[in-house]
């Protein structure tokens, strides 16, 4: 275990977290279709993801290694994410309406964010630290704690209502 291996896993997980909003959609999507008996459209759309994936994968493996995979896997879910809207849309008859979308780009524009400000502190740290084992755990742990904050801050200056709902439910949880 050196120090290039955390390095390793953060530069995959930069690229894995870009797909990270479009797999918890997935995740909301899929089962509604489940209950109106349309069993087919997630399947559908999910082997169009997968397919995207080991499409894009096999010529990105080549110039990018394992951060071509992440970034694969995360342009795949986006594939996934896309078809379900689609088709969640035209079959519950309710149009896109420029709010929901305009929600959806601050999404990805506050975790892209809080990917970049993950990037620079890890490498902030490789050059302020000496890397001992110690440093190798806990230095990653607080760089999640702190890109998990920004990200929610991000959220809260974009003024999304949901983080807005959360902020308000964890201040009622929280007072005496």
């Amino acid at each position: 275990f050196t120090h290039q291996d955390p390095l390793q896993t953060a530069q995959a997980l930069m690229f894995y977290a870009i797909g990270l909003p479009f797999y918890a959609s997935v995740k909301v999507k899929a089962p509604i279709f489940f209950t109106i008996n349309s069993s087919k459209t997630p399947m559908m759309a999910s082997l169009a993801g997968v397919g995207f994936n080991i499409v894009f994968n096999l010529p990105m493996y080549k110039t990018m290694g394992h951060r071509g995979l992440a970034l694969g896997t995360s342009l795949g879910v986006m594939i996934n994410s896309a078809i379900l809207t689609f088709f969640y849309h035209r079959k519950t008859n309710q149009p896109y309406s420029m709010s929901s979308i305009f929600v959806r780009f601050k999404i990805i524009a506050s975790s892209l964010l809080m990917g970049i400000a993950a990037h620079y502190m890890w490498q902030d740290a490789q050059l302020r630290f000496t890397m001992t084992k110690l440093h190798i755990i806990l230095i990653p742990l607080i760089i999640i704690g702190l890109s998990g904050l920004l990200y929610a801050m991000i959220m809260w200056l974009l003024n999304v209502e949901e983080m807005k709902k959360l902020v308000i439910t964890l201040k009622k949880k929280l007072s005496p």
